[in-house]
């Protein structure tokens, strides 16, 4: 079976493609880049990422790359992915976080 190419820029991959490449390259995108032909055989630079049934080449240059990691890192997952092309909610992981009800203990940590 021949896996769809798709050819994305980073903003504009769906949430779960961005949480699957974070997983794939936690150390960064900038150093697993790729030079290729786009579909109009104009020369590119992407990431490659691969799932069961697609083959993306995530376009970004060095500089994008290291940008676009960095802010994932900062930001965070659900503050980088364009509203349009969100697939289901994320929780930002604070919605159950009480500070009322959390014992920090009575000594200061030192």
């Amino acid at each position: 079976m021949t896996k769809k190419t798709i050819i994305e820029k980073f903003d504009q991959l769906p949430k779960e493609i961005v949480l699957k490449l974070i997983e794939e390259y936690p150390c960064g995108f900038a150093d697993n880049l790729i030079r290729c032909e786009d579909e109009n055989g104009k020369r590119i630079s992407a990431l490659p990422f691969e799932t069961e049934e697609e083959y993306y080449l995530i376009r970004m240059s060095t500089s994008e790359a290291q940008r676009n990691f960095d802010d994932v890192r900062v930001l965070g997952p659900q503050d980088m992915i364009n509203e349009e092309n969100l697939s289901f909610g994320m929780d930002d992981g604070f919605s159950e976080f009480d500070e009322d009800t959390v014992d920090f203990g009575e000594e200061p940590f030192i």
